[in-house]
Order: structure tokens, then sequence, then C-alpha cells
């Protein structure tokens, strides 16, 4: 009897100390970086399909990577495919994912490559082949909405809620001839959300930087991928880099050349080991 109560002692210790330390660490120290069921050590690059709730309409998932730096630091979602034919950002982030070293970085970076299958392999323009809907007009989301909305659902919880900063990466679609620009909320409730937002826009080296203004400030119905970030305190910019659905190199390297100087900027580089600047900072 006395050897039992000794056993539930030290039982009862290893589960109070095991809890202590559990409620000491903060994200920024914990090892691994996890969303959904794709996880990634620190040092360590992890990529998956992070699973959208099936619905009436059927159910898809998002293609994603998770670049978690040998130490921490803060966290940067980049986006592409929200739009089904803007094939440039999801070229330009395929391009960077293999680049990026975590051996040299401080922080995380989470890749979104296509944030939008279903218009993605429907080559869609605008509007979703499942639920006729533009996602950039259905955040925050619904869990229990459309397929679209589902998506937003995700999106939101799943990855805009886990980083700091947001690079929202679109292109002309195969009706649309643009040029190239980075956008921002001017007008954030909060003015350092919009100071930081124009400074990581100035940072991306695109020619042409427009501020925005009069987009929704209630979180609840944030419309876009971009606001929503911003109506959650988190700085965000917009892009666009592409025209008429078309996959040329410039366009691809301009968003390339621009997320390195993201990522400079937001001093997610440890040291020179990875550091692109020479290459950032080249011509547009």
């Amino acid at each position: 009897m006395q050897k039992t109560r000794k056993t539930i002692r030290g039982l009862a210790a290893i589960s109070l100390l095991m809890l202590l330390l559990s409620n000491h660490l903060t994200a920024g120290d914990e090892p691994a970086f996890r969303i959904g069921n794709i996880v990634a050590e620190q040092g360590s690059i992890a990529s998956g399909y992070l699973e959208v709730p099936s619905g009436p309409d059927g159910t898809t998932s998002i293609p994603l990577t998770i670049v978690n730096g040998a130490k921490s630091g803060p966290v940067l979602a980049v986006f592409a495919g929200i739009h089904g034919s803007e094939y440039a950002p999801v070229m330009a982030l395929q391009s960077f994912r293999s680049e990026i070293d975590p051996a040299h970085l401080s922080g995380v970076v989470i890749i979104v490559q296509v944030a939008n299958l279903p218009s993605f392999l429907g080559r869609a323009i605008y509007y979703s082949p499942i639920d006729r809907k533009n996602p950039n007009s259905t955040f925050p989301g619904k869990l229990d909405g459309t397929m679209t909305e589902r998506i937003s659902y995700v999106l939101t919880n799943q990855v805009v809620e886990r980083a700091d900063y947001l690079v929202d990466i679109h292109a002309g679609e195969a009706n649309e001839a643009l040029v190239p620009y980075v956008a921002y909320s001017a007008d954030a409730v909060d003015p350092a959300v919009a100071q930081k937002s124009e400074q990581m826009a100035i940072a991306f080296g695109f020619p042409i930087v427009k501020k925005l203004s009069g987009r929704p400030k209630d979180p609840a119905a944030s419309a876009s991928l971009s606001n929503t970030g911003v109506t959650r305190g988190k700085p965000t910019i917009g892009i666009e880099s592409g025209q008429l659905g078309e996959r040329d190199g410039e366009s691809v390297s301009r968003i390339d050349r621009g997320i390195w100087r993201s990522v400079q900027k937001l001093d997610l580089l440890e040291n020179a080991g990875n550091d692109r600047s020479g290459y950032a900072i080249g011509r547009c």
C-alpha cells in the first residue's frame, strides 16, 4: 500500500511538472509549428493539405507549406490562388518555397500555395465553379456555408489568426490586363497597423503603391482576405503582378523578389547565409 501511494505521488508530481512546463512555454518557444495536420519542427519545412470541412457541395483541401525557422520570430503568411486563373503568384510561391532555408530563418513563413483549389482546377475567373461565389467577398467565411465560404473560414481561423503579417498575392485573371502594384489599407482602425502595412508595401519594391480607404472595419464582415488581416490587427498588403492569366517570367520573378524584401523587412532572416538582399533589391 505504501509503495502504491509513493507511486501515485510520484506520478502526480510528474504530471504537475509537465503542466507547469507547458504553461510556461509560449508559441515562440515551442519547437514545432502546426496548422491542421501539417507540423514543421523547428528548423524544418513541412508541406501538406489543410482540410476544408465537407458540406452538401463536397469537400476540398488547401495545399500549404510551413517553413519553421531555426529561431523564434514573427509569423508571415503569404497567399496565392484566391482566384482561379491567377497563375503568376502560384508559380512565384513555388519558386520561393524552393529557395528559402529554415536554418537561416528567425520565425515562421506560412506559404498558402493555392488558396482556392476548386477555382484553380476549374480555371475559373472571379467566381468559384462550385457555388458561383467570389472568394474575396466571403471572408471571414462560414463553417456551415458553401464551399467558398468554408474555404474562407478555414483560411481565416487556421492561417490568418496564426500570422503576424500577411501578403495576399494576385494577378490579372484571364480577362484582366493590369499593371503591377502593391496596395494597403490606409484607414485601418489601428494607426500602427496602417503604418506598418505602408512600410511593407514600400519595401515590396513595386513602382506603384496604392492607398486603399473605405474598406469594412467589422471583423465579422471583412469581405476580402487582405481586409480580414487588417481588421484583426495584422499589417497586410495586397499584390498584383501578371495579367491575362499568363505565366511570364518577369511577373513571377517580380513577386519572388518582393517576398524576399518582405522577409528582410520583417527581420526574418537570421544571417547572411540566406540573405537574398543583392537579388531582392534588384530591378523590378
